[in-house]
């Protein structure tokens, strides 16, 4: 029993557990969103346009989007759980590589300060604007 309490005291106070409760929230936040608005559209798409013509199609509308437009029908074109396995691997990279690139001190304290400023990311308006595969793809994880 004590072992169990010492695990857990140490797990605590790990420099990346902020990160830890970061990505548990995300993983709950997936389990209340689902595809909307561009998703669906962008899910038609991919099944229906081959991914050269939707390519050039991207080109000549949005130049600076050609290879992150497919990634984005690909994910809206397949079941909401995959694309939900890679954004929470995403923002858990953000967050884990935000910290290892710029944190020296005070880790923990500072890894909080990294999970605060992702957590208020506007999800509602990402929701609601173009929706959530589509904004994530495009804005996050570049």
């Amino acid at each position: 029993m004590n072992t169990i309490k010492t695990k857990i005291n140490q797990m605590i106070h790990w420099d990346y557990f902020p990160i830890m409760v970061f990505t548990f929230f995300i993983l709950l936040l997936h389990f209340f969103i689902s595809p909307s608005r561009d998703d669906l559209t962008y899910g038609n798409v991919y099944y229906k346009i081959p991914v050269l013509a939707f390519i050039s199609q991207a080109y000549y509308g949005w130049s600076s989007r050609i290879i992150i437009m497919p990634v984005a029908a690909f994910f809206a074109g397949n079941p909401f759980v995959l694309f939900s396995v890679f954004n929470i691997t995403m923002f858990f990279l953000l967050a884990m590589m935000i910290s290892k690139l710029f944190v020296y001190e005070n880790k923990r304290k500072m890894n909080w300060i990294i999970v605060l400023l992702l957590a208020s990311v506007p999800i509602v308006s990402m929701l609601t604007t173009a929706g959530w595969i589509v904004t994530s793809i495009h804005y996050l994880w570049p």
